[in-house]
């Protein structure tokens, strides 16, 4: 039989401490009933870690492909530093170029940030 593994012990499981203590704040506004402001924390989060997985792959293993998904980003940045297509462009280039992250990890990504954009606005 499968263990179910409680919240706490997933968030110990984060290996990036910059993570780890944005996951505090999102399980902060979650206990206190915060919920939409724990979904837009999260959204964050999530968005943050993908970013830092990223970067240690192209510090790290001087990996190609993190290094394109990288310089697209600082790209789109430049051209428009007010605008957040790149949230949308970074883990898309992560499933479809370097199989990063999965396509169900894609289609979750894709629905937490439906959530968040209902929560922010």
């Amino acid at each position: 039989m499968k263990q179910i593994l409680s919240i706490e012990e997933l968030r110990q499981r984060i290996a990036n401490n910059k993570t780890r203590m944005a996951m505090d704040e999102v399980l902060s506004c979650f206990y206190s009933n915060n919920l939409r402001s724990a979904v837009v924390m999260l959204y964050s989060t999530v968005v943050s870690d993908l970013y830092y997985k990223v970067l240690d792959l192209r510090d790290l293993y001087t990996d190609g492909g993190a290094i394109q998904i990288l310089e697209e980003i600082e790209k789109r940045k430049k051209t428009d530093p007010k605008s957040s297509a790149w949230e949308m462009v970074m883990p898309e280039m992560c499933m479809k170029q370097n199989k990063i992250i999965r396509t169900e990890d894609y289609a979750h990504y894709e629905s937490l940030q439906n959530e968040r954009n209902l929560c922010a606005h």
